[in-house]
């Protein structure tokens, strides 16, 4: 997007480039409305962050089109953060107060938590993941999260009141993440995660920048954003993906769980010691039937086209992923970097390829197992030689 943009106004002069892609403002004490100087100020999930001078300004240059959060924190302030739409223009958001930090001595109680080393191991593995790039991510400051393992619902908690601070060397960048909520559900196998990033990237040696420019490419081909973004340029094809639909229907020969649940309560009553247990017929009949998947699936082998998925809103820079089906969208080039996608509700991506209401869908596969240690900022640009 960014080679494009600078194709079309290649001849305007220079500072007026600068200014359409840029977002400025000013960040003001809320008690005083005095400037506050220092505080950084960042696109979440991008490269794109700057500090405030003496007076309080900031500009923000080089802005991708896309919908952002922008925050700004500062050493005694609350965090500020807040959407906005960039498409093209330059925008000011005004001032920007920030509220000090009310510091109240109180009675804290310190609970010692004996297994703090084995739920830090749980988070590491599922918020970083365990591909290569996962193993080349360090976490420099682990001291400052909060976790909490409920054993009764067998779900780990996290958060961080503080920026987390991650090295990953494969990519080339130091992460910069406020965790408002993480949430593993080990029942259910479901991982939800979100708070306040920002990507500063590593400066090395030019083998470094080579070895980091080849693993961002490899990590963007085949993901959700590559997928999303040739949506948009219409070149699901020219990308190498295919998009088919999955019909899922309940499974006829799977009985009913309440049915399968009273049959196995007769046959194992509570109380009685059922590790010694000879099965019978019947007992083997209705394990095995609890043990069949609750759903069938069908694959549909023609293609869907485009238009079957996804469509331009009303909306400028935002468009609709959606299918009242599952979809199957497999990258042509990889055969493990196939996912099948769920939607409770369509789901709306910007430029970016990023979608903005995340929990409209469910990822199964590739893009479901992909964590922290792959992700890259919403603005890279495969074409980009930085």
């Amino acid at each position: 997007m960014r080679n494009l943009i600078t194709f079309f106004i290649l001849f305007l002069p220079a500072l007026a480039l600068a200014q359409s892609q840029a977002i400025s403002g000013r960040v003001l004490n809320m008690a005083n409305d005095k400037p506050v100087a220092g505080a950084t100020v960042f696109l979440d999930n991008t490269i794109v962050g700057i500090s405030t001078g003496d007076d309080g300004t900031f500009v923000l240059n080089n802005v991708r089109n896309g919908q952002y959060n922008i925050t700004v924190s500062c050493v005694g302030f609350e965090s500020h953060r807040q959407a906005i739409q960039f498409n093209d223009l330059a925008i000011n958001t005004g001032d920007i107060k920030l509220m000090p930090k009310v510091t109240a001595l109180k009675e804290v109680s310190v609970k010692y938590d004996p297994d703090r080393d084995r739920h830090l191991g749980m988070f590491i593995k599922d918020f970083l993941g365990s591909t290569d790039n996962a193993r080349q991510c360090k976490i420099k400051n682990p001291e400052i999260l909060d976790l909490d393992f409920d054993k009764k619902k067998n779900i780990l908690n996290a958060s961080t009141d503080n920026f987390l601070d991650i090295d990953n060397k494969a990519l080339g960048y130091t992460l910069h993440y406020q965790i408002s909520k993480f949430t593993l559900n080990y029942k259910t196998q479901q991982l939800y995660y979100e708070g306040s990033l920002h990507f500063e990237p590593m400066h090395g040696s030019e083998s470094d920048e080579k070895r980091w420019k080849k693993a961002r490419l490899k990590a963007y081909t085949g993901s959700n954003m590559h997928f999303l973004r040739s949506c948009i340029s219409n070149k699901v094809d020219d990308e190498k993906f295919t998009v088919r639909r999955i019909i899922r229907r309940p499974n006829d020969e799977r009985p009913p769980d309440s049915l399968i649940k009273a049959r196995l309560k007769q046959l194992f009553p509570p109380g009685r010691n059922n590790v010694y247990v000879t099965l019978t017929d019947s007992m083997r009949y209705w394990i095995n039937k609890r043990d069949l998947p609750l759903y069938k699936d069908e694959l549909v082998k023609m293609p869907l086209v485009l238009n079957e998925y996804y469509k331009h809103t009303t909306m400028p820079g935002v468009y609709q992923f959606n299918c009242k089906d599952l979809l199957m969208i497999s990258y042509n080039k990889d055969s493990d970097r196939s996912t099948t996608l769920a939607f409770s509700k369509p789901s709306y991506f910007d430029d970016n390829g990023v979608i903005i209401n995340p929990t409209s869908v469910v990822n199964e596969g590739y893009w479901g197992e992909q964590r922290v240690a792959n992700m890259l900022p919403f603005d890279y640009d495969p074409r980009s030689q930085d």
